[in-house]
C-alpha cells in the first residue's frame, strides 16, 4: 500500500499471496476495511487493511485435478450486503466463481 500524497513511500505489505506473472485481482470492501487479492497458488486472500499478514485465505481446488498447481485467482470482488455484511466473489482461471458471505465483528471494550 503506498501513501496517495507520496507514491514512492510504501505504508505496508501484504504477504502471503503470490504475483510474478499472471494478473491476479483486488479488491477493496471500503466499509469494512478489507483487501481481497487473488494469487497464482491458487487461493483467495482477505487482508485486514491495518496489517501485513492475511486475516483468512481459502484455497481453489486445481485447474487440473488435485494433483496439479497450476490455477490462479484472477478476480475477485466486494459486494455491499447490508450495513455490516459482505460477498467476497472471486473467479479462478478455470472459470469457476466462488461466492463467501461475511460480516463485520463489532467489538465492546
Amino acid at each position: 500500500m503506498w501513501n496517495v500524497d507520496d507514491s514512492t513511500r510504501v505504508i505496508r505489505t501484504y504477504k502471503g499471496h503470490v504475483n510474478s506473472r499472471s494478473f491476479v485481482g483486488l479488491s477493496v470492501w471500503r466499509n469494512g476495511g478489507l483487501l481481497g487479492c487473488g494469487s497464482e497458488n491458487n487461493r483467495v486472500f482477505v487482508y485486514d487493511k491495518r496489517w501485513g499478514e492475511p486475516i483468512w485465505v481459502h484455497g481453489f481446488e486445481p485447474v487440473a485435478g488435485p494433483e496439479s498447481d497450476h490455477g490462479f485467482v484472477s478476480s475477485v470482488c466486494w459486494g455491499q450486503v447490508g450495513e455490516d455484511q459482505c460477498r467476497l466473489l472471486a473467479g479462478g482461471s478455470d472459470g469457476v466463481l466462488q461466492v463467501f458471505v461475511g460480516k463485520r465483528k463489532l467489538f465492546s471494550y
